[in-house]
């Protein structure tokens, strides 16, 4: 038992190191010592901002997108928790040396949107989920961080963010629309 939890820690660091998907039965390349990306990406930003509906800032080679989470209105034992003191929701956007778009980030969500917000980013394994830990200690309501990293297309990645975001805030709580 104590063994699989010692592989399970060690394995998480070296699918962070690993860097980009390759092809099964791909050659070898040559490591380079800073590889050559592609620094700015208007198209690939605005296709983002576009299906997120929420605009970004560019700077240094990542583009962030954050969403406060202003709805939930968190306290503990020292009082209210202001939303700019980190109870947000960012995405970060990045070119990698294979050409591929790449995005980390943290989803800040109310415990009972957690399952839900995990599940919509592991569809079609576009994501992994590298954490999910409480934010506060004695927190109303209990307010807890998903971490995660994925790689694709720019709309593939912006598409499912956003069906993940759906299932956070007032977009939570909004009206189903109908199948028919």
């Amino acid at each position: 038992m104590i063994a699989r939890w010692i592989a399970g820690w060690i394995a998480v660091p070296l699918l962070c190191v690993a860097g980009c998907k390759t092809a099964p039965n791909a050659p070898a390349k040559e490591p380079a010592s800073r590889p050559t990306i592609a620094t700015d990406d208007p198209e690939s930003w605005q296709t983002i901002s576009k299906t997120l509906g929420k605009e970004g800032v560019y700077a240094r080679e990542v583009y962030t997108i954050t969403i406060p989470r202003d709805d939930l209105p968190v306290t503990t034992d020292i009082g209210e928790i202001p939303t700019a003191a980190g109870l947000d929701t960012t995405f970060h956007f990045f070119k990698c040396a294979c050409g591929r778009m790449s995005a980390t980030g943290r989803f800040v969500v109310a415990d009972y949107e957690a399952n839900d917000v995990i599940d919509e980013l592991q569809v079609n394994g576009t994501f992994k989920i590298a954490s999910l830990s409480p934010i506060l200690l004695r927190d109303k309501p209990r307010v807890m961080a998903i971490q995660f990293q994925g790689e694709g297309d720019p709309e593939t990645l912006a598409k499912v963010l956003k069906g993940a975001l759906s299932y956070t805030a007032d977009e939570r709580m909004a009206p189903q629309k109908s199948q028919d």
